[in-house]
């Protein structure tokens, strides 16, 4: 991954940032929003008509790792992507 480390990126999601990267010149990103009190971080696919194509209720590093873990990079995971993606913005 291309700046910033994967546990900093882990450490700033958890605690509420969020970050726009790119894949195979594809712009995505990861928002945090609270549904029924709860974290929920969506990784949303940039485009003319942006969807999300993975979230996960996050409590600690575990719900992180459940989202990291979804195939939802054409059957591939965040992890697998991993040294293909480049990390543009964390706000």
């Amino acid at each position: 991954m291309i700046g910033i480390a994967m546990e900093e990126l882990k450490d700033r999601l958890i605690n509420g940032h969020e970050a726009e990267f790119v894949y195979k010149d594809c712009e995505y990103s990861f928002e945090m929003r609270i549904e029924d009190g709860k974290k929920v971080i969506d990784i949303w696919k940039c485009s003319e008509e942006p969807w999300c194509i993975a979230n996960s209720v996050v409590e600690g590093t575990d719900g992180i790792d459940t989202l990291f873990k979804k195939r939802c990079f054409e059957g591939k995971s965040f992890y697998d992507i991993e040294s293909e993606v480049i990390i543009e913005t964390v706000f």
